[in-house]
Protein backbone atom coordinates (compact mmCIF):
# COMPACT_ATOMS: atom_id res chain seq x y z
CA UNK A 1 0.00 0.00 0.00
CA UNK A 2 2.71 2.51 0.97
CA UNK A 3 4.63 1.68 -2.21
CA UNK A 4 1.50 2.37 -4.27
CA UNK A 5 0.97 5.71 -2.52
CA UNK A 6 4.59 6.68 -3.12
CA UNK A 7 4.25 5.81 -6.80
CA UNK A 8 1.04 7.82 -7.02
CA UNK A 9 2.81 10.85 -5.58
CA UNK A 10 5.59 10.41 -8.11
CA UNK A 11 2.99 10.29 -10.87
CA UNK A 12 1.45 13.51 -9.58
CA UNK A 13 4.85 15.15 -9.73
CA UNK A 14 5.26 13.98 -13.33
CA UNK A 15 1.92 15.62 -14.09
CA UNK A 16 3.43 18.90 -12.97
CA UNK A 17 1.49 19.14 -9.71
CA UNK A 18 2.73 19.32 -6.13
CA UNK A 19 1.53 19.91 -2.56
CA UNK A 20 3.41 20.24 0.71
CA UNK A 21 2.57 20.58 4.39
CA UNK A 22 2.70 24.11 5.74
CA UNK A 23 4.03 24.02 9.30
CA UNK A 24 2.62 27.49 9.90
CA UNK A 25 -0.98 26.74 8.84
CA UNK A 26 -1.27 22.98 9.31
CA UNK A 27 -2.59 22.65 5.75
CA UNK A 28 -1.37 21.09 2.55
CA UNK A 29 -0.62 23.87 0.12
CA UNK A 30 0.51 24.38 -3.45
CA UNK A 31 1.37 27.38 -5.60
CA UNK A 32 0.20 29.00 -8.80
CA UNK A 33 3.17 27.35 -10.47
CA UNK A 34 1.31 24.03 -10.14
CA UNK A 35 -2.33 25.15 -10.20
CA UNK A 36 -3.80 28.31 -11.71
CA UNK A 37 -6.60 28.04 -9.18
CA UNK A 38 -6.41 26.19 -5.87
CA UNK A 39 -8.44 22.97 -6.23
CA UNK A 40 -11.78 22.98 -4.42
CA UNK A 41 -11.19 19.43 -3.16
CA UNK A 42 -7.95 20.58 -1.46
CA UNK A 43 -9.74 23.56 0.10
CA UNK A 44 -12.44 21.22 1.39
CA UNK A 45 -9.85 18.86 2.87
CA UNK A 46 -7.97 21.71 4.55
CA UNK A 47 -11.21 23.28 5.87
CA UNK A 48 -11.60 20.22 8.10
CA UNK A 49 -8.35 21.30 9.82
CA UNK A 50 -6.97 17.77 10.22
CA UNK A 51 -3.79 18.91 12.02
CA UNK A 52 -5.99 20.27 14.81
CA UNK A 53 -6.75 16.71 15.97
CA UNK A 54 -3.31 16.67 17.59
CA UNK A 55 -3.62 20.01 19.41
CA UNK A 56 -3.32 19.52 23.16
CA UNK A 57 -2.67 15.78 22.80
CA UNK A 58 0.43 13.73 23.40
CA UNK A 59 2.51 11.27 21.43
CA UNK A 60 2.98 8.47 23.91
CA UNK A 61 4.67 5.11 23.83
CA UNK A 62 2.44 2.21 22.89
CA UNK A 63 3.90 -0.06 25.59
CA UNK A 64 5.52 0.56 28.98
CA UNK A 65 9.02 2.07 28.66
CA UNK A 66 10.66 -0.93 30.36
CA UNK A 67 9.58 -3.20 27.45
CA UNK A 68 11.64 -1.32 24.84
CA UNK A 69 15.20 -2.32 23.93
CA UNK A 70 16.24 1.35 23.73
CA UNK A 71 14.63 2.33 27.04
CA UNK A 72 17.88 3.74 28.38
CA UNK A 73 18.45 6.15 25.50
CA UNK A 74 15.20 8.14 25.43
CA UNK A 75 17.04 11.24 26.58
CA UNK A 76 20.27 12.19 24.78
CA UNK A 77 22.14 15.45 25.33
CA UNK A 78 22.17 16.16 21.57
CA UNK A 79 18.36 16.04 21.35
CA UNK A 80 16.55 19.35 20.98
CA UNK A 81 14.12 20.38 23.67
CA UNK A 82 11.69 22.19 21.38
CA UNK A 83 8.77 23.92 23.09
CA UNK A 84 6.09 21.50 24.34
CA UNK A 85 7.61 18.53 22.49
CA UNK A 86 10.31 17.98 25.09
CA UNK A 87 13.07 15.39 24.89
CA UNK A 88 11.42 12.34 26.44
CA UNK A 89 8.16 10.47 26.06
CA UNK A 90 5.41 11.37 26.20
CA UNK A 91 5.78 14.26 23.74
CA UNK A 92 3.10 16.95 23.85
CA UNK A 93 1.90 18.50 20.59
CA UNK A 94 1.04 21.65 22.49
CA UNK A 95 -1.85 24.03 22.20
CA UNK A 96 -0.24 27.19 20.89
CA UNK A 97 1.12 28.76 17.71
CA UNK A 98 3.77 26.02 17.45
CA UNK A 99 1.32 23.09 17.36
CA UNK A 100 1.26 22.81 13.56
CA UNK A 101 5.04 22.99 13.44
CA UNK A 102 5.33 20.20 16.01
CA UNK A 103 2.91 18.02 14.04
CA UNK A 104 5.25 18.45 11.07
CA UNK A 105 8.23 17.28 13.14
CA UNK A 106 6.64 14.06 14.39
CA UNK A 107 5.19 10.88 12.88
CA UNK A 108 1.78 12.59 12.95
CA UNK A 109 2.76 14.17 9.63
CA UNK A 110 2.91 10.68 8.11
CA UNK A 111 -0.73 10.07 9.00
CA UNK A 112 -1.79 13.45 7.60
CA UNK A 113 0.24 12.91 4.42
CA UNK A 114 -1.30 9.47 3.90
CA UNK A 115 -4.82 10.85 4.33
CA UNK A 116 -4.14 13.79 2.02
CA UNK A 117 -2.56 11.45 -0.53
CA UNK A 118 -5.72 9.35 -0.63
CA UNK A 119 -7.65 12.52 -1.38
CA UNK A 120 -5.17 13.49 -4.10
CA UNK A 121 -5.41 10.05 -5.72
CA UNK A 122 -9.18 10.18 -5.77
CA UNK A 123 -9.55 13.76 -6.99
CA UNK A 124 -6.71 13.81 -9.49
CA UNK A 125 -7.83 10.43 -10.84
CA UNK A 126 -4.41 8.87 -10.31
CA UNK A 127 -3.95 5.18 -10.94
CA UNK A 128 -6.73 5.01 -13.51
CA UNK A 129 -6.51 3.81 -17.04
CA UNK A 130 -4.02 5.62 -19.24
CA UNK A 131 -5.63 7.29 -22.24
CA UNK A 132 -3.80 7.00 -25.52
Amino acid sequence: MIKAIFLALLALGHAGKAFWYSKSTGQFVTSTYYYEQYPQWASTWNAKKPAEQYRGKTWALLHPLKTYNAKDIDDRKYEANFKSLGRTFPHCYGDDKYSNLIVGLTPAIDELTLNFTKTVISNEKLGGQVRR
